[in-house]
């Protein structure tokens, strides 16, 4: 009776295979995380300065909290239509240099963003972009404090800024605006029509 005797063959691993092998997967990991991962606050401005050099509203609202989304009454077409009227009106041309303003607190972050000397820029006013740091989504970008800022930016100096924030919120239905702690005011009258 013949019986036939199942072998396996046994492979051995070096141990410089196994360090290779678990390095690669390790360094894809790490990879993942860093492209798929929560933003920092940099990472969160500097998405936002190439949306708003590209005209991109889609990428600024995903850069937002869903909630302040919803509460306020923002879209992708009513950012865009903010930014057409103010800051790329204006010719926002994406040369800047870039500078932490003001830190606060540990879950927010506003940077400064000013034209390079020689700029095509007609505003010589800074824009402010506000990141804050959300419990249940990591850091955000403050979309409606973006918007106040373009319309600061745009009208500081031929007027009252505040004046035609409160008209374009009224023309494209915006709410309020997110405060730096993460709560929103709804009633402009409350804080200075913001």
């Amino acid at each position: 009776m013949n019986t036939k005797i199942s072998q396996r063959r046994v492979v051995k691993r070096s141990p410089l295979q196994i360090g290779l092998a678990l390095g690669i997967v390790l360094l894809v990991v790490f990879l993942g995380y860093l492209r798929f991962g929560p933003l920092s606050p940099d990472e969160v401005c500097l998405r936002t300065i190439r949306a708003l050099e590209s005209h991109d509203a889609n990428a600024l609202t995903a850069l937002a909290h869903p909630e302040e989304l919803h509460k306020l009454n923002l879209s992708a077409e009513s950012a865009r239509a903010v930014l057409a009227d103010t800051l790329w009106n204006d010719g926002y041309s994406g040369r800047h240099r870039l500078s932490v303003y003001q830190h606060l607190r540990p879950d927010e972050v506003m940077y400064e963003t000013k034209p390079e000397p020689g700029s095509s820029e007609k505003a010589n006013t800074p824009l402010y972009i506000t990141a804050l740091d959300s419990p249940d989504k990591g850091w955000r970008l403050s979309l409606s404090q973006l918007l106040y800022y373009a319309c600061f930016r745009r009208y500081a100096a031929v007027g009252d800024a505040r004046s035609e924030w409160r008209a374009i919120k009224g023309k494209y239905g915006i709410l309020g605006i997110q405060q730096s702690d993460g709560s929103y005011t709804l009633d402009a009258q409350q804080y200075g029509d913001r």
